[in-house]
């Protein structure tokens, strides 16, 4: 029998407690000690549900009027609903477990009486009823799968048609992008392989866009690529760096190949030193690992916060400071599918103010005449250049270079915004 309480768990902890998709789904198999067989498809069953969340929620609570959007008893309900949706085949099984499932969790209710209302109101395919389809913005929420609240300032900062393009792009499947390491290859050794589309970048870097979104190139196996997405790529190849003796510090970095770019970027040149630091054990370790598989001999890994960053190195010592917001992580919802349905107009409003005061932080590091660079995965200008127009007018020797956003319809990347700024002598 299909056991629902695995991708119950797994949707209600995504959801409820915004923690990341797929150590969620990994955790939880391990927990509940779910057989290999039936992983594949709870697994299936996450990820649908999440990228249909707002469909199902509003049919849940047509159902039962009875449990709020939030509550067990619905995050179990739009699971059977999904199940039953997609394989019904299976439906007299589902139920079967629906009940045991219901009356295991000790849920509110009677598990019997749900059942049949359930079984009752699938019988006819979903429909948006024509009430909904005259409010514009809920409608679009629904066929959309966007927060309401997210879709009104996407609609007011970017008008009707560039929002709902955006929308739909940030539901399709990715492409990873890659670097070559040079370590151990030439940066042109991929450009006439079908499997990958290459661009140039501003400084002449060759970025490849892998073309499958199956399973990962062999060469990354060999330590001949690395992954490294548009939008950090991009905007970190605009920076012009001191020819002699460069220093780097990313002062918050978010993924383990970060600081891969700058170790090639400056390979050649002498002395170069990046100072790579990381808030995260996990993303610190792997790091370190990519380190030594990738022979970056310049670049150093440091396990710390942005605020204990100056336990370890002086103010005012790197030619380039680089700072990964820590933004709600709606530009990678085509990644982490928990993103838009577990996001919430507080959280967004406290990154705003947690990427000001990490900014604030990391802005000491810099050099007269240095750069500082902003890059997170916002697509607002809450969580983008409202950042950077808050951290100017509260550091008045800084000056805006260049900011901007990169949307994924562009080159089927992350979403992202940078901002680059210059500190004044």
């Amino acid at each position: 029998m299909e056991d629902l309480i695995p991708a119950y768990l797994a949707v209600k902890q995504i959801i409820s407690e915004r923690k990341p998709y797929a150590s969620t789904i990994f955790k939880v198999l391990q927990t509940e000690k779910v057989a290999p067989s039936s992983a594949k498809r709870i697994r299936v069953v996450v990820y649908g549900v999440l990228n249909n969340y707002n469909k199902l929620c509003f049919e849940s609570l047509n159902i039962f009027d009875e449990y709020k959007k939030d509550s067990d008893e619905s995050f179990l309900n739009i699971v059977t609903i999904y199940e039953i949706r997609t394989f019904p085949e299976d439906e007299e099984e589902i139920l079967t477990s629906y009940i045991n499932s219901f009356e295991v969790l000790r849920l509110f209710g009677d598990a019997k009486t749900n059942s049949n209302k359930i079984k009752e109101a699938l019988k006819t395919p979903f429909k948006i009823p024509d009430e909904v389809k005259e409010l514009p913005f809920s409608y679009n929420a629904l066929t959309l799968e966007m927060p309401e609240f997210l879709l009104k300032i996407m609609f007011k900062e970017l008008g009707g048609d560039k929002a709902i393009e955006l929308s739909l792009a940030l539901h399709k499947k990715p492409f990873n992008f890659y670097q070559a390491n040079l370590y151990k290859t030439n940066s042109d050794f991929l450009i006439n392989d079908k499997r990958f589309e290459s661009t140039k970048l501003v400084d002449g870097t060759i970025l490849y866009k892998y073309l499958s979104t199956d399973h990962t190139p062999k060469e990354v196996k060999e330590a001949l690529l690395y992954r490294l997405d548009y939008s950090l790529a991009f905007p970190y190849s605009i920076i012009e760096l001191p020819q002699v003796s460069p220093k780097i510090l990313m002062a918050a970095s978010n993924h383990p190949d970060t600081g891969a770019f700058f170790a090639m970027k400056t390979k050649d040149l002498f002395e170069s030193e990046i100072i790579s630091c990381f808030a995260n054990p996990l993303v610190y370790r792997l790091a370190v690992d990519e380190k030594n598989k990738n022979n970056l001999t310049s670049l150093t890994p440091v396990l710390t916060p942005v605020n204990l960053i100056k336990t370890y190195y002086d103010y005012d010592s790197f030619d380039l400071v680089c700072y990964e917001g820590d933004d709600s992580g709606i530009g990678l919802s085509r990644r982490h599918p928990g993103a838009l349905p577990s996001l919430t107009l507080k959280r967004m409003q406290s990154s705003f103010k947690k990427q000001v005061n990490d900014l604030l932080e990391a802005s000491e590091f810099v050099k007269n005449n240095g750069y500082l660079l902003l890059t997170n995965n916002a697509i607002t200008d809450l969580e983008g250049a409202d950042v950077t127009a808050e951290f100017l007018k509260m550091k008045k020797n800084f000056s805006l270079v260049k900011e901007a956003y990169i949307y994924p319809m562009e080159m089927n990347s992350d979403s992202g915004y940078y901002a680059i700024l210059r500190r004044k002598e």
